[in-house]
């Protein structure tokens, strides 16, 4: 019995040992580790060669939660940019709820109220009359006009982009839908 207790106390011991060392800190975009990836033949082809994407894909996830997991950062802009390739890597996946979580992360780290409002916008587009700016942002569609107020439509589901019929009758959301209420 005695035996165990020791061999508990140390278990314990150097499990404390090791959570103290924590996380390396992280002043500047300089001091991260920098990744390389090989790729076969031309960009074009991964890029359209869904099995070859997704394997990159997979590569560059696994680096940037290691340098989540490892480092400390303490530089807002390069923390946001970390979060903001994971939220496309997440959107890419069809994960949109750990995209719109990694948003509200990247909308927690600014410091001005417009950044926090544009963050996670994903696409934007003029009115063809030019009288109106739609952005898409998570699960919210902006509708910004200089003689009204800022809209903002509710969706029942993240999207990514917004686009216009050539003829300017409709706008066409990418990923989303309007809510009924």
């Amino acid at each position: 019995m005695s035996a165990r207790l020791l061999v508990l106390f140390l278990a314990f011991l150097l499990a404390g040992g090791a959570a103290a060392q924590g996380k390396k800190r992280i002043d500047k975009a300089a001091d991260l580790p920098r990744f390389s990836y090989k790729l076969d033949g031309r960009i074009e082809d991964m890029v359209r060669d869904d099995a070859k994407f997704k394997s990159l894909a997979t590569e560059v996830r696994r680096d940037l939660e290691s340098v989540l997991a490892q480092y400390e950062i303490e530089d807002k802009a390069t923390l946001r940019q970390i979060l903001g390739e994971l939220a496309q890597l997440d959107m890419l996946d069809g994960s949109y709820e750990a995209a719109l979580a990694r948003v509200a992360q990247i909308k927690a780290l600014e410091d001005k109220p417009a950044d926090k409002l544009l963050s996670g916008i994903t696409s934007a587009a003029f009115s063809p009359d030019s009288q109106k700016l739609f952005l898409v942002g998570g699960n919210n569609l902006y509708v910004f006009s200089t003689t009204q107020a800022l809209q903002t439509i509710a969706l029942t589901a993240p999207a990514s982009n917004v686009v216009f019929q050539t003829s300017g009758a409709f706008a066409f959301l990418g990923g989303g839908a309007p809510s009924a209420a």
